[in-house]
């Protein structure tokens, strides 16, 4: 079975975002901040992440700062989500991102992942 982090504060995005990857067979774990995020994934590597961009305290890009120093995005999927065009600004990355605008759907998040697997 695949593995999903999910990285949002706002608590209703986060309960659907779960529940959608969990209807598409993913075991999956929700954190609610960019600092938690980094602790679980010392010693978890999931398949997906998904990330809001905006967090209190560190933000989204403190997750892909640190885990692209470390190696560890090479297998890993990244969704990020924003309330924001600008969360769309990750050219300086030497990858692609995935991009959800909020409030994402769940209808819109079922059509990125079968478009994504």
């Amino acid at each position: 079975m695949k593995s999903a982090l999910v990285v949002d504060d706002d608590l209703a995005s986060a309960d659907i975002f779960t529940y959608t990857l969990e209807r598409f067979n993913f075991r999956t774990v929700a954190v609610h901040s960019a600092e938690k995020a980094l602790e679980y994934l010392q010693d978890n590597r999931p398949d997906l992440i998904l990330l809001d961009v905006r967090l209190p305290g560190q933000d989204g890009t403190a997750v892909i700062d640190a885990m692209l120093a470390e190696g560890r995005l090479d297998e890993t999927r990244v969704i990020l989500v924003s309330a924001s065009e600008l969360g769309r600004r990750f050219e300086h990355y030497d990858r692609e991102f995935g991009f959800l605008l909020k409030p994402v759907k769940a209808h819109d998040l079922r059509a990125y992942l079968n478009d994504l697997l």
